[in-house]
């Protein structure tokens, strides 16, 4: 029984890349609120991988209907939904998040959140 609990903690424990961006967003209630609600959306395995491949600071994630949603949940604001660019930053801690739409058809948009 104790060979089974020792084998659960290790698997429910996080990768180190995701670890490093859950330990990023925690700080800020706003960013924690939105890492978790995009967990819930695209799950784990979705936020896992992106965390993977982090670069230059900015953490690049899934873009759908929901996010665009879960954004002016977690920071206020309003989105259009036909936007093309959008620049902006967490009120509470300032970082910064983009969405730019696809140019071509079949293209996916780019939707980047900064890592601190």
């Amino acid at each position: 029984m104790a060979k089974n609990s020792s084998r659960r903690r290790k698997e429910d424990k996080p990768a180190p890349a995701l670890e490093h961006v859950l330990q990023n967003f925690v700080a800020c209630d706003r960013c924690s609120f939105f890492l978790a609600g995009y967990r819930v959306i695209h799950g784990v395995d979705n936020l896992e991988n992106a965390a993977k491949e982090i670069a230059d600071r900015w953490l690049s994630l899934s873009w759908n209907d929901d996010i665009r949603q879960l954004l002016q949940d977690s920071y206020g604001g309003r989105l259009d939904l036909n936007l093309f660019y959008y620049d902006s930053q967490c009120p509470s801690c300032r970082r910064r998040f983009l969405y730019k739409a696809a140019e071509e058809k079949g293209e996916e948009p780019l939707f980047r959140i900064e890592i601190k």
